[in-house]
Parts: structure tokens; C-alpha cells; sequence
């Protein structure tokens, strides 16, 4: 990410890539949902209160119950860029990411696979609408793919992006009771109890996926006619996410915390230096610090996530609470055929694709 979840490679969000690995992604090709032609790269929203009625974020401009008004959140380095072909989370998604994958390196914030170090939690305002295809199948929204500097890499060859278009993607990995499961993919070793401290009980954790223009290529090849094929998500500004192609988003910025302010700390670099640690994995504690202790404690994980809650409620009090959305995605509804990753007819195909492993997991 750059930035998780940065996300940039939920770094969250990694390049939020949360990197399953996988396939060579694929351009879009289908255009029966209705493509009507590029989108625009994302430009800076006029100069209107995202909360204000006339704003196409607020949780106030829409009464279709398909559009969706939430946070998300990244954690991300000093570093500003777009949410686009990235990963996001929700509070107990940012702090999981922070907690598996940042804070356990003992000299720097910047993880397994993000050497730039963590400052910051972003928060951003998000309306979200699903496309028809997506709708009729009872889901609003899809699969959490993965990003490695902006290119797609799962699950499976992203060929999810060609059958539904952008659409936004949520993970969790809360258990159901019926045992199928679910929401719980493409991540869903985390909900196995023999993973250890790989196992996430923070309350109702989820990651989310932003597609964005160019997805079968890295950043710094995203140019030329790719986004006539291959659209990116976010709706132009001031417009309400209506489920087309290149409008199944909308989001901006509207406020952030430090690290360093949710651990109680002044300054990371004289915390080391006067001997403490964040956390160590093989004590389950910190040293000098206990923010981060008992990471396999459901109760001290929420507490985390309420200390977040309550950081953003001082720091903006005019800002509303919003409530995280339902992840009503479910694997074998969104693939046909799972665990085989294709939408081809298996009658006519001799072509199988299986998930590839997860090989980078960062915001």
C-alpha cells in the first residue's frame, strides 16, 4: 500500500493491497451492464461540507436504500494519495491490520510488507451503490480484492471485475453459525482458532476494496485508453453512486488521527529510545506501553476500537456517527462455481482457476 489499511499495499488498505497473490488480472471486457465509456480520474471534490445535504456523501442525499453511507478508514505513512485500487477498513479492520502486521516490529512502524512507517489513522466519508448484477443476486457488495501497487492480484485472476464491474468489495470474519462461509474470504485464515495469534477477534473487523481505473496494471503504467476498458469506480464529483460502471462510489477525506495519539505517546522515535515496545508477540504485551496488550481478548479489542471511536468524536464532534454497513457478500452466491474462481459455463471449459495464496496482507 502504501498506506492500510495505508492500505498502500486496509497498505489497509495495502498499494491496501492485501496482496492474496494470484493470476494475472484482466482487463475489462463486458459492457451489457451499461459501461458508458472512461470515467474520469478522481478530482478534488468542490468546496462543500461532505455532510451537507446538497453533498452526494451525506448520509442525507439519498433516500435509496441501495446507496450506502459509511466510513472507512486507512492506515496510512505521511504520504497523501487517492483510496483508488486499494484496500480500506473499519475501525476493528485498521486496528487488526496495525496489530498483525505494523506495531510488532520493534524500530520501525512500517511492517512486513510496507517499509515506509505508519503515523496515521485517515478517515473518509464513503456513499456506495452496487451494479444491477450484483443487486440481483442480494448482494450490495462484492469481493475484497487485493492490490500490489495498484494492480490487481486476487483473488483468483480478477476476473470479478469483468463480470460485475468496479464494484466495492468487504471482507469479515465473523463466524456463521450455519458454519458455511460467507463473508469470510479471501482472508479466512484469520478465523481458524488454530492460527494462533493469526486468528482476528476484533469485533466485527471488516477490510473493503476501492477498484479503480487501470486495475490490471501498476500505477505507473495506468495511462493511455486502459480506462475505457477498464473503469474505475468513483463517480464524478458532486454526483450520487448509481451502480453504472464508472459510478459505483464516491468518497473524500474528513479527518484523521496519529498513532502516536491512540497509544498515548509523544514521539515514537524517543519511545524506543528510552527502551519500549509497542508489542511483542512472544509475550503478548508491550513494554512501557500496554495499549496492545492481549491481542486474542475480544474485550480488549473492542476497547481499542471504542479509544479510536472516541479520538474522532473529540477531534471532530460535528461529524455524525455512522454506522458500518452490513458485509452482505458471500463467496458462493458472487462465484458461481467456488471454490473454482471462474464465471465461464464448466460445461463448455476445460479452464480452472483456484485462489492463490495469500502472500501479502496489508492496507
Amino acid at each position: 500500500m502504501c498506506g492500510f489499511i495505508s492500505i498502500c499495499t486496509l497498505g489497509v488498505i495495502f498499494a491496501f493491497a492485501l496482496g492474496v497473490g494470484g493470476g494475472q488480472a484482466l482487463p475489462y471486457v463486458k459492457t451489457a451492464m451499461g459501461l458508458r465509456g472512461a470515467s474520469k480520474t478522481h478530482e478534488k471534490p468542490k468546496k462543500i461540507d461532505p455532510f451537507d445535504k446538497k453533498s452526494p456523501l451525506s448520509p442525507f442525499s439519498s433516500k435509496d436504500p441501495t446507496v450506502k453511507h459509511f466510513y472507512m478508514y486507512r492506515v496510512q505513512n505521511d504520504e497523501d494519495y487517492s483510496p483508488e485500487n486499494q484496500n480500506m477498513a473499519n475501525v476493528g479492520g485498521a486496528l487488526w491490520y496495525l496489530h498483525n502486521e505494523i506495531i510488532w516490529h520493534h524500530w520501525n512502524r512500517g511492517g512486513t510488507y510496507a517499509s515506509t512507517p505508519k503515523t496515521r489513522v485517515e478517515r473518509f466519508l464513503v456513499a456506495t451503490r452496487a451494479p444491477d448484477k450484483l443487486l440481483a443476486k442480494g448482494m450490495n457488495f462484492g469481493v475484497v480484492n487485493t492490490y500490489d501497487l495498484g494492480k490487481c492480484s486476487g483473488p483468483f485472476a480478477c476476473e470479478n471485475l469483468q463480470e460485475y464491474g468496479p464494484a466495492v468489495g468487504c471482507e469479515s470474519w465473523t463466524k456463521r453459525a450455519d458454519g458455511k462461509q460467507g463473508n469470510n474470504f479471501p482472508h479466512n485464515q484469520w478465523i481458524d482458532p488454530d492460527a494462533g495469534n493469526g486468528l482476528n477477534v476484533y469485533p466485527n473487523a471488516m477490510w473493503y476494496s476501492l477498484p479503480g481505473r487501470c486495475s490490471s496494471k501498476k500505477f505507473w503504467n495506468q495511462t493511455g485508453d486502459c480506462e475505457k476498458e477498464e473503469p474505475s469506480g468513483v463517480c464524478p464529483p458532486g454526483v450520487i453512486p448509481n451502480g453504472e460502471w464508472t459510478c459505483t462510489y464516491s468518497y473524500e477525506k474528513v479527518g484523521e488521527i496519529l498513532i502516536n495519539e491512540l497509544e498515548g505517546i509523544d514521539s515514537f522515535s524517543q519511545f524506543i529510545k528510552e527502551g519500549g515496545r509497542e508489542y511483542d508477540r512472544m509475550t503478548d504485551a508491550g513494554k512501557n506501553m500496554d495499549f496492545w496488550n492481549k491481542i486474542l481478548d475480544p474485550e480488549a479489542c473492542q476497547q481499542r476500537i471504542d479509544k479510536v471511536i472516541m479520538l474522532f468524536l473529540k477531534k471532530y464532534p460535528d461529524q455524525p456517527v455512522l454506522h458500518d454497513p452490513i458485509c452482505d457478500f458471500d463467496v458462493a452466491k458472487f462465484y458461481p462455481h467456488f471454490p473454482n474462481g471462474t464465471f465461464d459455463d464448466l460445461t463448455t471449459t476445460s479452464e480452472t482457476t483456484t485462489p492463490a495464496a495469500a502472500t501479502e496482507d496489508r492496507l
